[in-house]
């Protein structure tokens, strides 16, 4: 009854998909049922509709139940349920058998039994489908996942190969798309405003920490430069007040990617300082 690899035989098995079936029901193939096959395929899959699909993640059945399709082209919210297979059960080919997809999607020529309604009416925004989806994802069949379970990229091979600092990777944010690196950990930027933008949104962060603003401690002395979130002082010292505001661990992490000391990251200073002036009306160019 197990696939080769596949799931213990305590392991549950899940189906997402037809809503408003019941615990005892079974779920029979589209072709069983008659069904005409609308769904549109990647390509190179190959998808059976003589096949019942299951997976052992619940979350990606929640995935599945939110492409449920009717016959008359409808799209209502689908429901998950936990199943029980009473024939074998094969490893589903259009996912290879490594790491976090090893025995986690599935297949059955048998009607499944519904034993347990797990969620009704599954929604979720295009942002969780993505994250869904990808969580299983590995950088390339002979190397490890994209993702630990929290969303923050993994080094690849390459990567690794390449001398990506791992500082690098452990500052951009969570779920950040992995396609959008290079082997070399550079952003893909075909021109300084796509390597802009890139920036900011693999590291919000540089927009909202440690906000640095300008004042007169000490009457009749000069005003000097401080951190309103950790009271750190930089007296007149507008490169350090700046380097503090974006994120000294980001500048460090930069500055290790560049293979270099301590940078001053003039462009992204720049940057920073068109996208939020009033968050660095302290800052005079020099």
């Amino acid at each position: 009854m197990n696939a080769s690899g596949g799931p213990k035989h305590d392991q549950p098995l899940f189906h997402g998909g037809v809503p408003g079936l019941q615990a005892g029901d079974r779920i029979f193939s589209a072709a069983e049922l008659g069904l005409r096959d609308l769904y549109r395929y990647p390509q190179g899959s190959v998808y059976r509709s003589d096949l019942v699909y299951l997976t052992t993640d619940v979350n990606s059945a929640r995935r599945y139940a939110t492409n449920y399709l009717q016959p008359n082209g409808g799209r209502p919210p689908g429901d998950v349920y936990e199943v029980t297979s009473h024939g074998d059960v094969l490893l589903d080919p259009d996912y290879p058998q490594i790491g976090r997809t090893r025995g986690v999607f599935l297949m059955t020529a048998s009607p499944v039994e519904v034993t347990r309604v797990v969620e009704r009416d599954v929604t979720l925004t295009e942002d969780e489908k993505w994250r869904i989806d990808v969580r299983h994802a590995h950088w390339a069949l002979d190397d490890g996942p994209v993702y630990d379970d929290d969303g923050h990229l993994q080094m690849s091979k390459p990567m690794a190969e390449r001398g990506v600092p791992p500082e690098w990777l452990a500052i951009i944010r969570p779920w950040y798309d992995g396609r959008k690196l290079r082997q070399d950990g550079w952003f893909v930027a075909d021109t300084p405003e796509q390597l802009e933008a890139a920036f900011f949104d693999a590291l919000p962060q540089l927009d909202r920490a440690h906000p640095v603003e300008q004042r007169r401690l000490v009457r009749p002395f000069p005003s000097k430069l401080v951190c309103a979130e950790c009271e750190a002082t930089f007296g007149s010292d507008q490169e350090s007040a700046a380097i503090h505001q974006l994120g000294e661990t980001e500048v460090q992490a930069m500055s290790a990617l560049m293979g270099m000391g301590r940078l001053y990251p003039s462009f992204i200073v720049d940057a920073a300082r068109r996208r939020h002036p009033e968050r660095w009306s302290w800052f005079t160019p020099r």
